[in-house]
């Protein structure tokens, strides 16, 4: 998928992507474990519906639990019945686990915990399935467990958010997708917008845009020198891509006209490597981008 060709830090287990600068690297995630604890999942969730995880959320020493439940899975239950985030806090005195809090949403698919340097809790990122079968209806709810509830940290329904790092700031950088006349499977990921998370900003937001533009225009001049090796759909998409980025972060940084003509530099630039379909794609996007078509700043 395009969010892995392009080298984009991606959040997953692991949190761990080559290709990255170091100041936009995947942030670096110990195990928030604990010591061990025995958690028996409760009758009224079958094992077919749930998502379990352990770590240490409150700082006690002591694994508690994250148990995601898919309840959109059960055929009894409606579309508009949303699936659910369960905390379970061990504890040691009771040698037990207590349920303290919830998080209600729709398309749990994946739960993930893991620890930044810029935010005091531990992070229990959620991937959201957004209900289509294109990869960009995913999004991520981060949310950290403060005073036995549960708080939003960063909130992206959809637009398939990837999770980097600028500076020692935690960033969820959204996507979106365009395909202007082509037909829906020639669209291309481009990068939409950023959401810083956790502290407040210590940089500005047009700062941040400008880092990420930076990173995009590096790729590009990459690419640029390796342009006659260039054959393949998927490396033009990658072209094309990266270039959507440049002119959309542009236009929010700096306003649609300039961004509008970022873009038609570089599809100068590009004519005479990319196929016809991606300079249509890219003459339409630039139509688009002069008319603030859904490229507001957020």
């Amino acid at each position: 998928m395009i969010r892995h060709t392009l080298q984009i830090c991606t959040l997953g287990i692991l949190f761990l992507v080559n290709g990255c600068t170091d100041h936009e690297r995947t942030p670096a995630v110990p195990q928030v474990t604990g010591r061990d604890t025995i958690f028996s999942i409760p009758p009224q969730y079958p094992d077919s519906l749930v998502i379990l995880r352990f770590a240490d959320l409150d700082g006690d020493g002591w694994r508690d639990v994250v148990l995601g439940v898919r309840f959109a899975l059960l055929p009894s239950k409606s579309a508009k019945n949303p699936d659910s985030v369960i905390i379970y806090r061990f504890d040691p005195a009771l040698q037990e686990h207590k349920r303290i809090a919830v998080y209600a949403d729709y398309g749990v698919s994946d739960i993930a915990i893991f620890s930044h340097r810029s935010i005091r809790q531990p992070i229990i990122a959620v991937t959201l399935n957004g209900g289509g079968s294109d990869p960009i209806t995913f999004g991520k709810a981060l949310l950290t467990l403060e005073d036995h509830s549960l708080h939003v940290r960063a909130y992206a329904p959809l637009g398939d958010p990837t999770l980097i790092e600028m500076d020692s700031l935690l960033v969820l950088e959204l996507h979106d997708s365009y395909s202007g006349w082509l037909a829906h499977y020639r669209s291309v990921e481009y990068a939409d917008s950023l959401l810083p998370v956790g502290q407040p900003a210590t940089q500005s937001y047009p700062v941040l845009l400008e880092k990420r533009i930076a990173y995009y225009r590096a790729q590009l001049d990459s690419l640029w020198t390796v342009r006659r090796t260039l054959t393949t759909d998927d490396q033009y998409r990658i072209v094309t891509s990266a270039i959507l980025s440049v002119a959309n972060l542009t236009a929010k940084r700096s306003g649609t006209a300039i961004g509008q003509r970022t873009l038609r530099q570089l599809r100068w630039q590009w004519n005479a490597i990319l196929p016809d379909e991606y300079r249509q794609l890219l003459d339409e996007f630039a139509e688009d981008l002069a008319n603030g078509f859904a490229f507001a700043p957020r």
